[in-house]
């Protein structure tokens, strides 16, 4: 099944690299982020009270601290959630990719929390092109609000879709060289 964000990453413009204006430093930034995305999978029993959901999350990334034409990126991150019915306990993680005509940008996340949240720690972990050498992180919050759960009555599983939002409310993000 093909998806959208691959056409439209062509078009993206990447929110981090607001950077380059920021009154912060030459090089570096701290940003909030506001992202909403939709996330679609599967969900898999995987022990009496346990299940795991893997999909993939996939959204728009709003800068609140950017500037101009850099306020806004795409952005799809592949993820592994679990939780368990009885403790109300969950645990997600996952790897970012957000991609931009001037390059694209690579991170991973992890967090923990309860039905509808989840808080945790995001860290950039490369990119390519222009963003090379940008390093960075901080907190990330996921919020979520499941919008269709229906059985493949074919395997047993359980199809889900969700809608949510993602936000990084103090990301520090450095990129050497910029100006």
């Amino acid at each position: 099944m093909e998806t959208l964000w691959p056409r439209r990453f062509g078009m993206a413009v990447l929110g981090l690299a607001a950077i380059a204006s920021a009154p912060a430093s030459a090089d570096s930034a701290r940003l909030s982020i506001l992202a909403p995305w939709e996330a679609a999978g599967r969900v898999y029993q995987v022990g009496p009270s346990e299940r795991q959901f893997i999909g993939a999350l996939e959204g728009i990334m709003y800068v609140e601290k950017g500037d101009g034409e850099f306020d806004t990126a795409l952005f799809v991150c592949p993820v592994t959630h679990e939780f368990d019915t009885e403790s109300n306990k969950s645990a997600a993680s996952g790897r970012c990719h957000v991609a931009a005509t001037r390059g694209n940008v690579f991170g991973t996340f992890t967090c923990t929390g309860e039905p509808g949240y989840c808080d945790g720690q995001f860290q950039i972990t490369g990119g390519t092109e222009e963003f090379e050498q940008i390093s960075g992180g901080g907190a990330i919050r996921i919020r979520s609000v499941l919008s269709v759960i229906s059985t493949d009555q074919a395997s047993g599983e359980v199809v889900a879709e969700a809608k949510g939002l993602a936000i990084w409310p103090d990301l520090a993000v450095s990129l050497p060289g910029q100006k």
